[in-house]
């Protein structure tokens, strides 16, 4: 890390904005650090380095932003991940055991080795993921939203968020969260990787309600692909046409015409999980 680096531990939300705020001293939030930390390092080789662009970090530990709580009424409410709640949190959460079949559980846990999901958190491993994360992609297909406080809270979409990372500016994320249902919302996610361990090549989260049915697809663009198909329309041609319109993927552990068949495998295995 860098010499001169300033560490700062504000005990208040309005604190914590202030000292983001300083427009001479360039500084990031830090929550568990598991992206950050080796970003600041110079001894080792990650993609994005910022030990030359970082002059302070802010930890928010001390902010009360780690919870897991269910806000006002099914159908109207919310469940709410605070923002530097761990993925380990997450994964033993009854309440996200409980939502959507437990895909929010299920996504935590597969996030990551037991030693960095007791550190990685909500808000870090969602703004920071690949399109393969499972966490990212079952928030989506669940219609999740960032709580933004820049001086007063506001919620917007997670998907605009991804496509407009500056909206961000200015403010800091306090929790994501997605509706809390009045009726039975299900879930399933799958996924093919190398090993068990490894990141997904290819992952779908898939959700079935009475609306129809929706599908977020990582690992076949740069950014995950999100459907929302009726109870009745085809699954094949809807995602043909989805894939149709992006630049795919393809590299060294799978070609574009193996994740888009993929694709097509694993949104099948997701829509059965979910509606099963």
């Amino acid at each position: 890390m860098p010499a001169t680096l300033e560490y700062l531990r504000p005990q208040t939300l309005g604190e914590a904005l202030m000292l983001l705020r300083r427009s001479d001293v360039r500084t990031v939030p830090l929550a568990g650090g598991t992206w950050l930390v080796p970003r600041l390092r110079r001894d080792v080789e990650v993609s994005d380095p910022l030990a030359d662009r970082v002059d302070a970090v802010v930890d928010l530990a001390d902010l009360g932003l780690d919870g897991i709580d269910l806000e006002g009424e099914p159908g109207v409410g919310w469940v709410a991940l605070g923002a530097t709640a761990t993925l380990t949190q997450v994964a033993e959460s009854l309440i996200c055991r409980e939502v959507a079949g437990g895909i929010l559980a299920q996504a935590a846990q597969r996030a990551a080795p037991v030693n960095q999901r007791n550190a990685a958190t909500v808000a870090g491993a969602t703004l920071s993921a690949s399109s393969q994360s499972e966490l990212l992609l079952a928030l989506l297909v669940l219609e999740g939203q960032i709580v933004v406080n820049d001086g007063e809270p506001r919620a917007m979409s997670l998907h605009e968020l991804l496509a407009d990372p500056g909206q961000l500016a200015g403010g800091l994320a306090t929790a994501v969260r997605v509706p809390w249902p009045a009726a039975r919302v299900g879930g399933g996610l799958a996924r093919v990787a190398r090993t068990p361990g490894d990141a997904p090549i290819v992952a779908v989260a898939a959700a079935v309600d009475g609306a129809g049915r929706r599908l977020a697809v990582g690992g076949v663009a740069a950014a995950p692909l999100r459907l929302h198909l009726a109870a009745d329309e085809d699954l094949e041609r809807a995602l043909n046409a989805a894939l149709d319109g992006v630049e795919l993927l393809s590299d060294w552990q799978g070609s574009s015409e193996y994740r888009r068949a993929l694709a097509l495998v694993l949104s099948q295995r997701a829509l059965d999980a979910a509606a099963g």
